[in-house]
C-alpha cells in the first residue's frame, strides 16, 4: 500500500471503524436487492439476479450494487491491515487485497451497466463485469482463506465459510444457475458480516 493511500485510510479509520464499512456494504446491497424484488412482481428464482437491474425496481438494485461495491473497498483495506499485523506472507496478502479491489470495481460496474436486452454495449459490459468480478472474487477468497488458515487471530470458522464460497463461485461459473448465484450472494454476505463483527468484537 502506498504512503498516500495509507495516510488516506488512516484518517478515515480514525473517524469511522473499518468494520462498519463491511456491515454497511452488505446491508445496502441486500436492501437494494429486496426493494427491487418488491417492485418486480414477475421476478422468481429461475431468473438471474441481474434481471433485477433492468426491471421496475432497477434503480434500487443498481444503486445498491454501486454503493455496496464502493463501501466494500475500505473494508478490504481494513481487513488487509488486520492481517498485516501478523507474521504472514506479505506478498500473498498484497495479491489478496488487489484481487478484492478488482472484484469490487467490477461489482460496481455491474450496477453501472445493467444488462439491457436492447443494448449490445450494456449487455457485453455487464456480462464481462460479472465474469471478472467472480473470477477475481474466487482468487481473493482462496488467498484470504489461506491467510486465515495460518492466522493466529482469526477463527477457523471463517476459513470453512471461505471454502464453501469458493466452491459456490466455481459451481456458478460452470452452470450459471440463478439459485447458486443467490447462495453465492448470501455466502459473501455471511463472510463479510462474520469478519466485520469478529474484528469489532476483538478490536482488531
Amino acid at each position: 500500500m502506498s504512503l498516500r493511500f495509507n495516510d488516506f485510510f488512516t484518517r478515515i479509520f480514525s473517524s469511522i471503524p473499518g468494520q462498519f464499512f463491511g456491515i454497511l456494504s452488505t446491508l445496502i446491497g441486500l436492501s437494494g436487492d429486496i426493494i427491487a424484488i418488491i417492485y418486480n412482481s414477475e421476478y422468481n428464482l429461475n431468473l438471474m439476479i441481474s434481471t433485477l437491474g433492468t426491471g421496475p425496481g432497477g434503480f434500487f438494485f443498481n444503486f445498491g450494487t454501486i454503493l455496496s461495491g464502493i463501501l466494500a473497498i475500505p473494508f478490504y483495506f481494513y481487513l488487509e491491515r488486520a492481517l498485516f499485523k501478523e507474521n504472514l506472507n506479505k506478498k500473498v496478502l498484497k495479491i489478496a487485497l488487489i484481487s478484492a479491489l478488482i472484484s469490487c470495481i467490477f461489482f460496481i460496474a455491474i450496477g453501472l451497466f445493467p444488462s439491457f436486452d436492447n443494448n449490445i454495449f450494456f449487455m457485453y459490459a455487464h456480462g464481462i463485469s460479472v465474469f471478472l468480478c467472480f473470477i477475481s472474487g474466487a482468487i481473493y477468497f482462496v488467498l484470504f482463506s489461506y491467510l486465515f488458515r495460518i492466522s493466529s487471530i482469526f477463527p477457523k470458522t471463517i476459513v470453512y465459510i471461505g471454502y464453501v464460497q469458493i466452491a459456490l463461485i466455481i459451481l456458478f461459473l460452470f452452470t450459471w444457475n440463478p439459485l447458486i448465484e443467490w447462495l453465492m450472494t448470501f455466502g459473501i454476505i455471511l463472510w463479510i458480516l462474520f469478519l466485520s463483527f469478529y474484528m469489532s468484537y476483538k478490536n482488531l
